[in-house]
């Protein structure tokens, strides 16, 4: 058994051996170098915690129970005769048995899965409900009722729960392997757990998922008595890294003079901001002019209009969104960062012509969200290595691809902000590009808010 064992471990040092010299031949030196140095960086977020306002917390939990059991008064007001005796309804989404008896009841075709006969109850099966009126009143309030159980379940009370202790409060002899097996909050601060690497380079969170926070409840992570919270968050920098990867001098100019990308764009094609806003987006990610003219409540014809003009005037993003796009239809299976993150992109085989096509929007835009992960974790990096330089006792307690929420005594921060900021842009410069537009706002609050 101990030479088996041995062996096992042994295996490891020739394997990890292999595994560096062929991450050199792909020229991901720098990506493993700097994964290494994000490592430590990672482990100090998730063990600072972030304060949490516990007595907000647990109102605005009761609250949100209250929208529930209102949620669920509602369906049972609306819903018809239970069935058979002892029958009790049930409008969660994974009950489709009893959901779809019950639109039945009240005259509704509900769809069913082909050999199986089960009722198909989803979100978009719901909303296709529009006779007869009765129905329809109670498809609405289930997904109503499902929404609020989302959240109760998702951003409510069991974050206070011990994963060891059952809903009865008996001990349960295991914890399970998932979400949660940790406790989530300890001593008015809340944990996270945060997963170093997803596709595009970026980073994960879950238990609790402090990545996607609805923004209401940002209010509830406050800073200690004595200290301030830093959130700070890079400026359109996704786009400010697509026209300099481009080296598009139209866009440059003006976003070094500090001016706002969407509303630089809007002024190019003779659009207000929001319109430019989805229009960027849908060039950057490959969008069709049916697809965008969706999104825009436009014609077809209109919104290719406005990818043509902003193609015309930012002749340099349009020939790298050119090459990408070539790129994918020779099925080049990759894309690549300045810094050499390499993705696997998808590909998909055309019948008709019979040839592999790469992903269009994964070419165009993991260049650009890539290159972006990999500036934030150098400035990661760069927090956990020169923690010394902060005068204010620095932690890191929040970061969130864009955004980093530093808790620094207060006394300090406004020289603290400073420097998180020249962090910032040197991180993501070391990325892209030493000269490329970085822009960075810092505020300085007593709670995690972005005004």
């Amino acid at each position: 058994m101990i030479s088996y064992a041995a062996e096992d471990a042994a295996i490891l040092l020739p394997l990890k051996d292999a595994v560096i010299a062929e991450l050199e031949n792909l020229g991901m030196t720098k990506i493993v170098d700097l994964e290494s140095r994000f490592t430590p960086a990672m482990t100090y977020c998730m063990d600072n915690g972030f304060a949490l306002d516990v007595e907000g917390w647990r109102e605005h939990a009761r609250q949100a129970r209250e929208s529930l059991e209102k949620a669920k008064a509602k369906c049972d007001e609306l819903a018809p005769e239970p069935p058979e005796e002892a029958w009790v309804w049930s409008w969660n989404a994974s009950n489709h048995r009893k959901v779809g008896r019950a639109l039945e009841l009240l005259g509704a075709k509900v769809e069913k899965k082909k050999g199986t006969g089960n009722y198909v109850t989803g979100e978009a099966e719901l909303k296709a409900i529009k006779r007869p009126k009765k129905a329809k009143e109670l498809a609405a309030a289930i997904l109503e009722y499902r929404q609020h159980e989302k959240f109760v379940t998702t951003w409510a009370d069991g974050w206070f729960r011990d994963p060891a202790v059952s809903s009865r409060g008996k001990t349960k002899g295991k914890v399970k392997q998932g979400s949660p097996d940790h406790l989530q909050v300890v001593d008015g601060r809340v944990y996270t757990k945060l997963n170093q690497l997803v596709a595009t380079g970026r980073g994960s969170s879950r238990s609790p998922n402090l990545q996607n926070l609805p923004s209401d409840l940002r209010r509830y992570f406050v800073s200690p008595a004595g200290r301030q919270l830093l959130v700070a968050d890079y400026q359109q920098m996704e786009y400010c890294a697509a026209a300099y990867l481009a080296g598009d001098e139209a866009l440059l100019e003006p976003l070094r003079k500090g001016k706002d990308f969407h509303t630089t764009t809007a002024e190019m094609i003779g659009v207000d901001r929001r319109t430019a806003k989805t229009v960027n987006f849908g060039l950057l990610y490959g969008m069709s002019g049916k697809s965008l003219a969706a999104r825009l409540g436009v014609s077809r014809s209109e919104a290719e209009g406005y990818i043509s003009a902003i193609r015309d005037r930012a002749p340099g993003l349009a020939a790298w969104c050119d090459e990408q796009t070539q790129k994918a239809d020779r099925a080049i299976p990759y894309a690549m960062t300045p810094l050499g993150r390499i993705r696997l992109v998808d590909q998909n085989y055309r019948n008709y012509r019979e040839e592999w096509v790469s992903s269009r929007s994964q070419m165009l835009n993991h260049p650009v969200q890539g290159a972006c992960a990999d500036g934030y974790k150098i400035a990661t990096a760069l927090l956990w290595e020169r923690q010394d330089e902060f005068s204010g006792n620095p932690l890191l307690v929040n970061m969130i691809h864009d955004e980093f929420v530093v808790e620094v005594d207060t006394a300090t921060a406004e020289v603290d902000a400073a420097l998180l900021d020249r962090i910032m842009v040197e991180g993501m410069r070391e990325a892209i590009g030493e000269d490329a537009p970085v822009r960075v706002d810092v505020g300085i609050s007593e709670i995690w808010t972005k005004d």
